[in-house]
C-alpha cells in the first residue's frame, strides 16, 4: 500500500520545492544546487516524472558513492532518508536553502517552477549581492588610523543617551567599540567601520555620497551639494543642507507665546528619508549615488538598491519585518538613536506627514533602485492654537543670516560669511533675498552704514 506521505507528494507533482527522479544521475545534483540557491526542497529518487513508482535497488555501496559525490561536488550536506511504499524503496533527499551561493560544475542554478535554470551573468551578480552583506566584508586596505576618533566618541555619547550603550562605554577604546559592534575581525576593519566612522570613506568608496539638489523646474537647478564624509557626518550635514533649501515659518502659541518652527516638511520625515537612504542603499553599485531632489512642491529621493526579498512599495507602508541590506550599519544607527524599531521608518514618516496634514509618502521602483517622494500640503497647516506667522517664510540659511544681523546690526558681509562658514557671494545672494522679502534693509554706506530690521 502506498504510504500517505508519498501519496500526497505524487498528488502535488513536481514544483518549486519537489522533484522526482527515476534513478541516480547528474540531474539530481543540479536540482539540489537549484534548491539550495532558491528556497530549499526535496528530491525523491525512484519515482518517474509522471509519478509512477519504480523504486531503487537496495545497493548501499552505490548509494553511498553517489551521496559522497554529491557532497564533494556541491559542498553541502543534505539529509537523506529511505522510504518504503508498495514494497519498493524510495530515497528522499532534503536540502535547505543555503546561506552561501552553491555552484555545480562552475555554474549556478535556481529553481523556477518545476525546472532548473542557469543564472545569467547579470542575474548572477545580483544573486551574489543578495547573499553577501556588503557592510560585513573586510576592507583589506584600511586600518585603525583611517578612523575618525571624534566620530566614534560622538556615536558613543549618542548611544548612551539613547540608552542602548552602557555609560562605561565612554572609557572603551575604538577597538573595543568595534568589537562590540562586530565591525572588526582579527584586527581587520569591516566596510561598516570605515564608512560609518572613517576620516575619508570616499577614499575607498567613491560612490558613498549624498547629492542634494534644489530644482526650480525639472530641468533648472538652483542649488547643488555633494555631501561626503562618514555616514554619521553625512546625515547631519544633509539635514542642514535640505533645511537650507526649504522654507520655514514661525507661529506663536496663544498659551506660552513660544515661537514654533513649521517647516515645509516635518523634520522627522526628512530624517527618516535620510536614514533610509544611507542605511538601506546597495553599496555594491559603484556607478551611482544616493540622490535627493528638492522641487517647489515635493522632495524626491532615489536610493540605489532594489527592494529585498518579497517587499513591495505597498508592503513597505504597512508593518513588516525588517530586512536589512546592511545589518551592521542598521544596528549602529539603532544604537545611536537615529532609528527606532527595525522596519518602522516608513510608518513614522507617514505619521509625521499626516500630523502636519500632508499626503502619505509615495514609493516607486526605478530600475535597480527605488524612489521615495514626500509632498507639501495643498495649504499650509494651521491649528486653532496658532496665529499667523510674524515673518514671511525664510529658508534655514536666510534665518541664520537674519539672526546674525539681529545680533550685530553693523556686521559686514565678510564677517557674516566667516561666522557661518559660507562664501561671501552666498551671503550676498541671501541678503538680497531678505531685502526682496522686505525683512531687512541697508542704511548708510557699505563701510559706515548698518542693517535695519523691517519685519521679524
Amino acid at each position: 500500500m502506498m504510504s500517505e506521505k508519498i501519496k500526497k507528494l505524487i498528488a502535488l507533482g513536481e514544483n518549486e520545492t519537489v522533484e522526482f527522479k527515476e534513478s541516480f544521475s547528474e540531474g539530481v545534483i543540479i536540482s539540489l544546487a537549484s534548491f539550495a540557491n532558491t528556497n530549499g526542497g526535496k528530491i525523491l529518487i525512484g519515482i518517474k516524472d509522471n509519478g509512477e513508482i519504480k523504486g531503487i535497488t537496495n545497493n548501499a555501496p552505490e548509494t553511498d558513492a553517489f551521496l559522497n559525490k554529491m557532497t564533494d561536488k556541491l559542498g553541502i550536506n543534505p539529509s537523506v532518508e529511505i522510504l518504503e511504499t508498495e514494497g519498493k524503496k524510495i530515497l528522499e533527499i532534503n536540502i535547505a536553502k543555503s546561506s552561501l551561493p552553491v555552484s555545480c560544475g562552475g555554474k549556478y542554478y535556481k529553481r523556477v517552477g518545476s525546472t532548473n535554470r542557469e543564472m545569467k551573468s547579470d542575474e548572477l551578480s545580483r544573486f551574489f549581492r543578495k547573499q553577501i552583506y556588503w557592510d560585513s566584508l573586510i576592507n583589506e586596505k584600511a586600518d585603525i588610523d583611517d578612523i575618525d576618533t571624534e566620530s566614534v566618541k560622538k556615536f558613543v555619547k549618542m548611544g548612551i543617551k539613547s540608552g542602548r550603550l552602557v555609560e562605561t562605554a565612554v572609557n572603551d577604546s575604538v577597538e573595543d567599540i568595534f568589537v562590540r559592534l562586530k565591525m572588526i575581525e582579527k584586527g581587520k576593519l569591516t566596510n561598516a567601520a570605515v564608512i560609518l566612522f572613517g576620516k575619508d570613506p570616499q577614499k575607498y568608496y567613491i560612490n558613498a555620497i549624498l547629492r542634494i539638489g534644489r530644482f526650480k523646474t525639472p530641468t533648472i537647478i538652483t542649488g547643488d551639494k555633494f555631501v561626503t564624509g562618514n555616514l554619521i557626518q553625512q546625515v547631519e550635514e544633509a539635514e542642514e543642507q535640505i533645511k537650507s533649501f526649504i522654507n520655514v515659518r514661525y507661529s506663536i502659541t496663544d498659551k506660552s507665546f513660544l515661537r514654533e518652527n513649521i517647516w515645509d516638511y516635518p523634520l522627522e520625515a526628512i530624517r527618516e528619508m535620510l536614514y533610509n537612504a544611507v542605511v538601506h542603499r546597495d553599496y555594491f553599485q559603484y556607478g551611482t549615488q544616493t540622490q535627493i531632489k528638492i522641487f517647489e512642491e515635493s522632495i524626491w529621493s532615489y536610493n540605489p538598491g532594489a527592494l529585498l526579498e518579497n517587499l513591495t512599495p505597498e508592503k513597505l507602508k504597512d508593518t513588516h519585518s525588517s530586512i536589512a541590506r546592511n545589518p551592521l550599519i542598521a544596528h549602529a544607527f539603532y544604537v545611536a538613536g537615529f532609528i527606532e524599531q527595525y522596519g518602522s521608518g516608513i510608518e513614522r514618516m507617514t505619521a509625521a506627514l499626516i500630523k502636519q496634514e500632508q499626503p502619505e509618502p509615495i514609493i516607486e521602483t526605478l530600475g535597480t533602485g527605488f524612489v521615495l517622494i514626500i509632498k507639501k500640503a495643498s495649504t499650509p497647516p494651521m491649528t486653532p492654537t496658532m496665529t499667523p506667522p510674524m515673518t514671511p517664510p525664510m529658508t534655514h540659511l536666510e534665518q541664520n543670516i537674519f539672526d546674525t544681523i539681529k545680533e550685530n546690526s553693523k556686521i559686514s558681509m565678510t564677517e557674516i560669511a566667516e561666522k557661518l562658514n559660507i562664501s561671501r557671494d552666498t551671503v550676498k545672494e541671501y541678503i538680497n533675498k531678505l531685502k526682496k522679502k522686505e525683512i531687512i534693509r541697508r542704511v548708510g554706506t557699505t563701510k559706515a552704514g548698518h542693517w535695519e530690521i523691517i519685519k521679524q
